[in-house]
């Protein structure tokens, strides 16, 4: 896979723009690139598709680029939005970190606001739509009962939510809202689901660090753990937008003492070093080598990475991209297998069955649900 699909609009400008915030691209450079654009409105909605809106805006506008029509007006709205999207979150953010720590809950910030504060030259350029903390288990009912206090409940109907808490055993996170603030917060006890066929570092809690995130202490994963984390996430949803991307890139970029030999042998002793290597190979691919700790850890990846990953990184990504870089065939088929079968929310959405009692019956309504999904051959046209 390239670092950004050739098929998408305006993708040599935004890759430049993604440099650009890495300090690694000239506003000369910049304007060259945005003298190719043909078609500015196909790139305008493309950018704002994949969630790098605000990033594009600040590096157009800064770099001086000669803008058609109303283009600069709409760049500047979009950033200014952007910008009090992250006051808003970022407020928001330490009124609960407040309210936890003070009901003495440990808590560990991910990814939003204080990614971007604490990875991105610009906290505006990163768009995200929620708050993420990570707690104990023990700690889940608690921290509920905070956020509850705080206006954020779970979603959906009475049925909805017998039918989550009746099927728990793969959960890690649950998805709370507060209506009035029009904020999302997802509450998460573990980093990633047990049907993921890699496992996340023993021992990550006591290795979090301590971090100064717009003049407020919090507590986020160590710099070996994000970025290992960030690339299970992103072969989780098989890396399907590049914004996951450039979040992986900014914290390399900001992680100069990283030890990429013992992230290695740590990701290998999880069944994750083929994810971990595609993640790097294609950060370094966005930022062209310009990452100097990063080029030097790739360098050799023809001779230590495993063929299969860097076959991977020259095709388009698509579906059980994690099962592809598994490292193990056992925990892969392991973890399909139980994802298979184990009812989700849109088995319980689709399919309302009034009696708990009865919720066996999404075993059944879930095999057949993807057996539509997967199997039903196509129309064409």
């Amino acid at each position: 896979m390239a670092a950004l699909p050739a098929a998408l609009p305006g993708a040599e400008l935004l890759q430049a723009c993604i440099r650009w915030s890495l300090g690694l691209e000239s506003p000369a450079q910049i304007r060259e690139r945005a003298g190719q654009l043909a078609d500015w409105v196909a790139f305008l909605h493309s950018v704002q598709d994949q969630g790098l809106a605000p990033l594009a805006a600040d590096c157009l506008l800064t770099c001086s680029v000669d803008l058609p029509g109303t283009t600069a007006l709409t760049l500047r709205n979009t950033l200014t939005e952007s910008a009090r999207r992250v006051l808003l979150f970022t407020h928001e953010l330490k009124l609960l970190l407040d309210a936890l720590e003070t009901a003495g809950i440990s808590v560990i910030v991910l990814k939003g606001p204080s990614l971007a504060h604490l990875f991105y030259p610009e906290p505006a350029h990163r768009l995200f739509f929620d708050l993420d903390f990570l707690v104990r288990r023990e700690d889940v009912s608690a921290a509920q009962a905070v956020l509850a206090r705080e206006g954020y409940t779970e979603p959906g109907d009475e049925h909805f939510q017998r039918a989550a808490s009746a099927f728990p055993a793969d959960a890690v996170e649950t998805h709370l809202e507060n209506k009035r603030k029009r904020i999302a917060a997802d509450l998460h006890w573990g980093l990633l689901p047990p049907w993921f066929p890699a496992r996340v570092p023993h021992g990550f809690r006591e290795r979090a660090q301590h971090a100064c995130m717009d003049g407020r202490a919090v507590q986020t994963l160590g710099r070996e753990d994000y970025v290992l984390y960030l690339c299970l996430h992103g072969a989780k949803h098989a890396w399907s937008g590049p914004g996951w991307l450039v979040d992986l890139c900014h914290v390399l970029q900001a992680s100069l003492d990283l030890d990429y030999d013992a992230l290695l042998k740590t990701a290998r002793q999880n069944n994750a070093e083929g994810m971990l290597w595609f993640g790097l190979l294609t950060a370094n691919q966005l930022a062209e080598g310009g990452i100097p700790a990063l080029a030097r850890a790739v360098a050799n990846a023809a001779a230590k990475a495993p063929q299969r990953v860097i076959l991977l990184t020259r095709q388009p990504n698509g579906e059980y991209l994690a099962w592809k870089l598994s490292d193990s065939r056992r925990a892969a088929a392991r973890g399909l297998a139980r994802l298979t079968v184990m009812p989700n929310a849109a088995d319980w959405t689709s399919l309302r069955i009034p009696w708990r009692g009865f919720f066996f019956l999404y075993y059944p309504w879930r095999l057949l649900r993807l057996g539509r999904k997967y199997l039903t051959p196509r129309r064409a046209g």
